[in-house]
């Protein structure tokens, strides 16, 4: 029985010793993705807004690190006010850029205004 009860108590020496440094070591390398969200927030501010002689384009201050993706639809909103609606077209992994589709009456799309995805 003094056997047993020594192998147990060393087992559990160890496991408290292992699960003590374990634990030290895994308190200081935790990835940065622990802390952020668990999902995509689909949202990006206007960065600027752009126009050529073909169409209206604006430059979003987000792209695939917030789950935009070419083809998408979004909502460009101030507040709770719709302001327009805009395709993405071209994705970068921190920026996209989105063509304007339409705008709300006597609304024009201005830096700091905020595009959503569209959703149901």
């Amino acid at each position: 029985m003094n056997l047993r009860f020594t192998f147990f108590a060393r087992l559990l020496l160890s496991a408290t010793l292992l699960t003590g440094v374990a634990g030290a070591h895994a308190a200081q390398s935790v990835p940065s993705f622990v802390q952020g969200p668990l999902f995509n927030p689909n949202t990006a501010a206007v960065h600027s807004v752009e126009s050529s002689p073909n169409a209206d384009f604006v430059l979003l201050s987000g792209g695939a690190d917030v789950g935009f993706q070419n083809g998408m639809l979004c909502r460009v909103v101030r507040g709770n006010e719709t302001i327009g609606e805009v395709i993405i077209v071209k994705v970068t992994r921190h920026h996209a850029a989105a063509l304007i589709l339409g705008l709300a009456p006597s609304q024009i799309i201005e830096a700091g205004d905020i595009a959503r995805l569209k959703t149901l």
